[in-house]
């Protein structure tokens, strides 16, 4: 079999590489983009707001990331009749500490509208925040699961 050989123009480097779109194709997609409906409000997700009013002055430390989820890993302290006294002797810290910090926010308080008979729930966290995307969390979870297993074996 024979193969004949083509003379092929491939051009410069020179050239320029992208086309001139054409006027009416332009004008097309003009049209057709001014003819789409815009999405309801309930569609579109809006990022989070940060109003530090809301957070006792509180900021974030690194920006909202769509698809970022923060996990901590933390120790339940649940209130009950043996950690009773522990709690209040986290009260009166957190009040001595207020004399000396009167700016500082605590989350402890005794009232009757919080859970577990007035007194909030506590926790000793663990680890700093870890950000995860949406596909990480469950295997974070089981490993930090696993790991506690572990630990208590």
């Amino acid at each position: 079999m024979k193969r004949t050989l083509v003379d092929v123009d491939y051009g410069s480097s020179d050239e320029e590489a992208e086309p001139t779109p054409v006027p009416e194709q332009k004008k097309r997609y003009e049209e057709l983009r001014k003819q789409l409906p815009t999405l309801s409000s309930e569609l579109t997700v809006l990022a989070p707001v940060d109003d530090p009013s809301k957070h006792q002055g509180r900021t974030r430390t690194r920006p909202y990331v769509d698809g970022q989820f923060v996990a901590h890993v933390y120790i339940p302290i649940r209130p009950g009749h043996a950690s009773k006294k522990f709690y209040e002797t986290i009260v009166r810290l957190v009040n001595r500490v207020r004399d000396v910090v009167p700016e500082m926010h605590s989350l402890v308080t005794n009232s009757a509208d919080s859970p577990s008979n007035g007194l909030t729930p506590l926790h000793v966290s663990l680890s700093r925040p870890i950000y995860l995307r949406a596909h990480h969390r469950d295997e974070f979870r089981t490993g930090v699961q696993s790991a506690a297993r572990e630990q208590t074996q």
